[in-house]
């Protein structure tokens, strides 16, 4: 195959550093596009796809989805139902751009028909799969609202989560490749990127009804109940003013830190922060101390 051939040319290449001639394979790796084909010994019938990772895409034919109930596609379903050892999975062209993959695709679909070979396409390719309208997503949408996961699917789905974060080296795989996925990219293609998702979401204001900052309150109070840190356990402390002496009471939260006390009454406080200001304001124009300044130096 072409990549693994550009793999060798670079690695052997003494000019290019290890690293570099590593990520120019990498590069080159991912930017392939490639056609392949599946084919059931058992009946001859065929599915044929576009991948940019072959070795992924079999691993999710006939690896990922031999567990699952039900399928969203035939040839799963086939697959799950004569078993992996009847089938083959080929590589039949690979191509530098998605757009010539996607055409050598729809293709091959259209010969394979007219030769009269049964296939498990639920469409003629070259478009990337089902792409739902508007109005079939709004009723997809209406179908799915307000079901509800079982406890026991929330389970299952929680444990596989942490199963799969748990694990280094699939945490390790998942951020090299997400890595490897964006460096593809020119500058150009990561900045309309970035403005596609900026404009999505500019002007626009995220208005929060009461009935959610209730939800999220609760929320966070049952939260930090759980881990020892409730925001009800408090309790008052007391302290005389220095410049006036009136006593101030405050309340702090006894699982956290002591707040920062200056020893001044909020008035005091307030008297102190404007004569500050107005001493820079003086130093700047004449320089020197001022009766105030004094003052508070003594």
């Amino acid at each position: 195959m072409r990549p693994l051939w550009l793999v060798a040319v670079y690695t052997d290449n003494s000019i290019l550093s290890p690293m570099v001639s590593c990520f120019v394979a990498v590069h080159i790796l991912i930017c392939m596009n490639y056609v392949y084909v599946i084919t059931c010994l058992v009946n001859g019938k065929q599915y044929v796809g576009k991948t940019k990772d072959p070795e992924s895409r079999k691993k999710g034919h006939f690896v990922a989805d031999q567990h699952r109930k039900s399928f969203r596609q035939v040839v799963h379903a086939a697959i799950h139902k004569h078993g992996v050892e009847n089938f083959t999975f080929e590589v039949v062209s690979e191509h530098e751009s998605e757009a010539e993959a996607f055409a050598e695709e729809h293709r091959l679909i259209k010969q394979k028909l007219s030769e009269g070979i049964i296939l498990y396409n639920m469409n003629e390719g070259g478009a990337g799969g089902i792409n739902p309208t508007k109005e079939t997503r709004e009723k997809m949408s209406k179908a799915r609202l307000g079901i509800k996961l079982s406890e026991e699917t929330k389970k299952k789905i929680s444990e596989a989560a942490k199963r799969q974060f748990s694990n280094p080296e699939a945490k390790a795989k998942l951020a090299e490749q997400t890595r490897s996925r964006w460096g593809a990219y020119s500058e150009e293609e990561k900045a309309l990127r970035i403005e596609r998702l900026a404009a999505c979401h500019r002007g626009k204001k995220r208005i929060i009804s009461e009935e959610t900052k209730k939800k999220i309150s609760n929320s966070l109070i049952e939260r930090a109940d759980k881990a020892g840190r409730s925001h009800n356990n408090t309790e008052e402390f007391s302290y005389n003013c220095k410049d006036c002496n009136k006593i101030v009471t405050k309340i702090k939260i006894v699982t956290r830190k002591p707040p920062r006390v200056n020893g001044l009454c909020k008035s005091c406080n307030s008297k102190r922060m404007w004569a500050s200001r107005k001493l820079k304001q003086l130093d700047q124009t004449k320089g020197g101390l001022c009766d105030c300044e004094e003052s508070l130096e003594k």
